[in-house]
Formats: structure tokens, C-alpha cells, sequence
């Protein structure tokens, strides 16, 4: 009876041993898991920042096209075809050689 006794003890403390092994890999599974995520997410605030400023870029080039097309236009539309605007008074010297 008494070699019986001595081996449930030991086995507890495989059993224990186990156990801590066991949470002790679980745990820095964990912590390396949090840092993947702390990585993910600061890296997808400095995405949206990009995006933010690129959104920002793109709507400055667009005014800046819409304003040069204007312009265009109505170079065109003075030179080539006489155009002008409507309260606009256009002189010709006659005396010009």
C-alpha cells in the first residue's frame, strides 16, 4: 500500500508541472497575440491617416482641374470663337495697322 501512495504524488505533480507548462504557453501565446493586434491597429490609424490626407490631395487636385478647365474654356471660347461674357465690352481699334 504504501508504494501506491508514492505514486499518485508523483503523478499530481506531472499533472501540475503539465499544467503550468501548459498556462505558461497559453500566456505568452496571448501576449504575443496583443502585440500582433497593438501592431495591426496602429498600422491601420496610420492607413487611415494616408487615406485621410490622399482624400485631401485628391479634392485640392480636382478643384484646381475644374478651375483650369474653366479657364481653358473660356480661352477658347474668346479667342477662337469671340466669345465674351454677357456684361462684358469689347473695343476694336480701327486705327491699328
Amino acid at each position: 500500500m504504501a508504494a501506491k501512495k508514492k505514486k499518485k504524488p508523483s503523478t499530481n505533480r506531472l499533472l501540475v508541472i503539465a499544467m503550468a507548462v501548459f498556462v505558461g504557453i497559453c500566456s505568452f501565446k496571448i501576449a504575443g497575440t496583443q502585440m500582433e493586434i497593438s501592431e495591426k491597429e496602429y498600422q491601420l490609424q496610420q492607413l487611415e491617416n494616408s487615406i485621410k490626407q490622399q482624400e485631401e490631395l485628391n479634392k485640392e487636385l480636382e478643384n484646381q482641374l475644374e478651375q483650369d478647365q474653366a479657364e481653358t474654356l473660356d480661352k477658347v471660347a474668346y479667342e477662337q470663337y469671340g466669345y465674351g461674357y454677357p456684361d462684358e465690352h469689347i473695343f476694336i481699334d480701327s486705327q491699328a495697322s
